[in-house]
């Protein structure tokens, strides 16, 4: 698996353990019983960060634990269908699964914001939601009242997407009229006010869903993703900025009799992997992102298309439009929503007061 891996996130994963081992996470490693954790994907390990997060996890998690936790990844759709990821770890059929909670959107809207959602904070403040506010908390009341046997983590954390790859020119409102685009989530109900017509599909089915015209549109990932997924080849608009998507959480779930099977210590070797590969998720993906978008433009003949300030008001009316409604007849979604809300609230007063704006210094 570390073949996916560049040199300096190799780097930094041997960084890391040091770290983690200096702190003793792996000292009482020879005591513990060896897990291996059969693991399906909804993402390509082959997909900077998406998948490659994964890659990365594991590895930490190997050697942080002296070779008595290892992660056995299996590719989409290999063992099951993405969306059934969920389920299967609940049901005991593999031990985790590496997916997002917007696969569950159909049956449980309060999961889509722990994926993303449109006009969302930015990765950090959300990551502080989950781990200093209630985000957690909520995520795994949400996961053991709908019936799932589960325990939750954020694993990738990373910042804001393209806004999708079109055959188009989206330049006007009227121009979503018709459109068929896979996109889900709350941003699915977003472009249903604008006329669109949404469908959410696997990330393995966008190539083919573009090239043989059974959408018109997807929204998929960052630039290196899209890159490598060679969706330049079948769309080439690509439209910005990130409106739908201003953070992605790719999460892991792990069967919570499986969990609770584990030891303190690998207990907290788990966590502690989890967090750096959080760190790791979000430095690595700001990192990497231009350099794709300039092989794009530059090679590949793809053409960025930016949404003006009136496309911008018009999505964030929808968007509100579609939230106030769901929010009327979901007390879950409700509760989540005022909950992050007020930490975002909190959070932005003090931003306002004490930080001297985005990029100042290169402004």
């Amino acid at each position: 698996m570390r073949n996916y891996l560049t040199r300096q996130a190799m780097k930094a994963l041997k960084a890391s353990v040091v770290m983690l081992t200096f702190f003793g996470l792996a000292g009482t490693a020879m005591a513990d019983k060896k897990i291996t954790f059969k693991t399906p994907s909804a993402f390509g390990t082959n997909l900077p960060i998406t998948g490659s997060t994964s890659v990365y996890f594991a590895d930490v998690l190997e050697r942080v634990s002296g070779g008595n936790m290892k992660i056995k990844m299996f590719e989409p759709g290999e063992l099951m269908p993405a969306f059934d990821i969920h389920q299967a770890v609940s049901d005991g059929q593999v031990q985790a699964g590496y997916t997002c909670g917007a696969y569950l959107g159909g049956s449980l809207k309060e999961a889509i914001p722990y994926c993303t959602m449109p006009f969302g904070p930015e990765p950090h403040v959300m990551l502080g939601w989950l781990y200093e506010g209630n985000g957690t908390k909520l995520w795994e009341k949400f996961y053991n009242d709908a019936g799932y046997n589960v325990k939750v983590w954020p694993l990738a954390i990373y910042a804001n997407e393209g806004a999708g790859w079109f055959t188009k020119r989206i330049e006007k409102v009227e121009d979503w009229k018709g459109t068929k685009i896979r996109i889900g989530g709350f941003a699915g109900g977003t472009v249903t006010k604008l006329g669109a017509v949404p469908t959410l599909i696997p990330f393995g089915e966008i190539f083919p869903g573009l090239e043989k015209g059974v959408i018109d549109a997807a929204e998929m990932g960052l630039p290196a993703n899209d890159l490598e997924a060679g969706l330049h080849k079948v769309a080439k608009f690509y439209h910005m900025p990130s409106w739908h998507q201003p953070y992605t959480i790719i999460e892991i779930v792990m069967n919570m009799d499986v969990w609770n099977g584990m030891s303190d210590a690998q207990q907290a070797q788990w966590e502690a992997s989890v967090r750096q590969a959080n760190v790791w998720s979000m430095t690595h993906s700001n990192a990497i992102q231009n350099a794709a978008l300039k092989t794009l433009q530059e090679e590949k003949g793809v053409e960025i298309v930016k949404f003006d300030d009136e496309m911008l008001k018009a999505m964030r009316a929808a968007f509100n439009e579609t939230m106030d409604e769901l929010m009327a007849t979901d007390p879950e979604v409700k509760m989540l929503m005022d909950d992050l809300t007020a930490f975002m609230e909190d959070y932005k007063a003090w931003e306002n007061i004490g930080s001297i704006g985005r990029n100042s210094l290169w402004d």
